[in-house]
């Protein structure tokens, strides 16, 4: 079996949604000939922990070396302290400021001393870096440099083209001449929407003929579908609205909760029956609660907060209709929020509020509805899932496209294409 040596800057213990992608395509590998071989930083690196998925890790994957140098690993450790002295504040300054792309660049050097050891020791025949952070693809590319071992490198969300990510322009044209540095080496590139390969591409990035889409799939295994977890349960009695994940820039669910609220002024008598939950990290500046106070939906609003990944989804399982945001700028629609495929892994419905590949997704399988930050359109939408109990039937095929297994089975037709072309 041919061994392929995937380098992530998230893995578990890490509770970082980036796990999830190499998890679900990793555990797949080998049933298409190909081993996984994990290098990843020291787990301390991560800032939340969640130990139930390292039982996967033990399943799945044989072979995961750690390594972080201590120099890198004090560095983090002193300049992230909640109390910051100045000692804490001047290191922070440093590594936000000077260190190109970011402070994950501190792993670079001893990344790649472990790559090139693991190389020769495993007899590694592809390398494939996943993004972000941006680190990780060049590790990837100083790898291939220096052993000529093929390299796909893999978007989940874009490094200089993320419209989320605000650069001076002295920075901004650093790390772009950082990027088209990395891909000068790849052998071919992956992006997790048919937008960011686009953007890859328009912008003269990496040629159109070596750059493919490769979405995130559904694995029930790893998404705990299947799992017998009743320790957390919503209000049964409630019609439960969960979303999970952070709001963020222009990604708000202000126009949904106006809809909500007409929806409750022309139904009243579900005033009291409707719950949405909100699972993940809030608003600091406590937004969301101040607009659901003044428009009355206080008592409609319930704030979980950050849960572990099981217990979130055990939340989606235990829902009546899960809500999906994106921005309302053309920008936002270039990314496929991640949760999507926890939502569709719960055979719930769904009700997307934006543009982009999602709603392309959602119809494709008939797995909900997809509206416009428009509150009469939300209400109506709300209107035939609560009031009509309308039903969406996934369809078994098109759902199929999906899954991990499949998603696996896609990205390994591109290792084997750019092994042949060595």
């Amino acid at each position: 079996m041919k061994k392929i040596l995937i380098i992530t800057y998230a893995f578990p213990p890490s509770n970082d949604v980036a796990i999830h992608r190499v998890l679900r395509i990793g555990k797949w590998l080998p049933e298409y000939g190909w081993e996984p071989v994990i290098l990843t930083p020291d787990y301390t690196f991560s800032e939340r922990i969640d130990n139930d998925n390292l039982v996967f890790v033990d399943k799945y994957f044989k072979k995961v070396y750690r390594s972080s140098g201590i120099k890198e690993k004090l560095l983090i450790t002193i300049a992230d302290k909640r109390k910051r002295n100045l000692l804490s504040k001047f290191l922070r300054w440093s590594y936000i400021y000077n260190l190109q792309p970011d402070k994950s660049i501190l792993w670079f050097n001893r990344a790649v001393s472990a790559g090139l050891e693991i190389i020769e020791k495993e007899d590694i025949r592809a390398i494939w870096s996943t993004i972000g952070p941006a680190v990780t693809g060049l590790i990837g590319a100083e790898l291939k440099r220096l052993t000529g071992v093929p390299l796909l490198i893999d978007y989940r969300d874009p490094w200089t083209l993320n419209p989320y990510r605000n650069y001076s322009k002295a920075r901004l044209q650093k790390n772009i001449d950082l990027e088209k540095k990395m891909l000068e080496y790849a052998d071919a590139v992956t992006a997790t929407s048919d937008f960011i390969k686009e953007g890859i591409v328009k912008n003269n990035y990496f040629k159109a003929d070596k750059t493919f889409v490769v979405t995130n799939g559904i694995e029930q295994e790893l998404q705990w579908v299947d799992a017998d977890y009743k320790e957390l349960l919503l209000n049964e009695n409630k019609f439960n609205i969960t979303y999970t994940g952070a709001f963020y820039g222009d990604r708000q669910p202000f126009s949904f909760l106006e809809g909500l609220k007409l929806f409750i002024d022309e139904h009243p008598d579900w005033k009291n029956k409707i719950q949405f939950n909100i699972i993940g990290n809030l608003d600091p500046s406590k937004n969301i609660l101040k607009y659901c106070r003044r428009i009355g939906l206080e008592p409609n609003l319930n704030e979980i907060g950050l849960v572990q990944y099981r217990n979130a989804m055990e939340y989606l399982k235990q829902s009546d209709l899960l809500l999906l945001v994106n921005g309302q700028n053309d920008e936002s629609k270039i990314f496929i929020p991640g949760k999507l495929f926890d939502y569709l892994a719960t055979i719930k419905p769904i009700m997307f509020v934006g543009e982009g590949q999602p709603a392309e997704i959602i119809s494709e399988i008939n797995s909900g509805e997809t509206v416009q930050h428009e509150p009469c359109e939300i209400k109506n939408a709300l209107c035939r899932l609560i009031i009509n109990e309308h039903k969406y039937q996934y369809i078994e095929l098109q759902y199929g496209k999906y899954l991990s297994k499949n998603i696996s089975k896609n990205i390994v037709a591109i290792f084997d294409q750019i092994c042949d072309s060595v």
